[in-house]
């Protein structure tokens, strides 16, 4: 709890409220995000399972690891969600 506690206090500082995009924003980076706050994405996390359950977690490219995508909706919730492939 002391690291949730502390996460807590520091909300202010270490979370900051969202802005959309700007509707007139031409920066060729954001334009085609118009009025965006959230943002998705993923990637793959190494971990070391039981030699029984290395193919679950075997990737496409090889590597034993699990999947993760994070949706950020606003500046206060995080939804994670993990899969394996299999």
């Amino acid at each position: 709890m002391g690291v949730l506690n502390t996460l807590l206090k520091l909300y202010n500082v270490l979370l900051v409220t969202p802005e959309p995009v700007p509707e007139d924003s031409n920066d060729y980076r954001w334009k085609h995000f118009k009025g965006c706050l959230g943002a998705l994405d993923g990637t793959y996390i190494p971990v070391r399972v039981p030699h029984s359950d290395i193919p679950r977690y075997r990737n496409r490219k090889g590597n034993v690891s699990v999947n993760v995508m994070v949706v950020v909706i606003t500046y206060v919730m995080v939804v994670t969600l993990t899969a394996t492939d299999s």
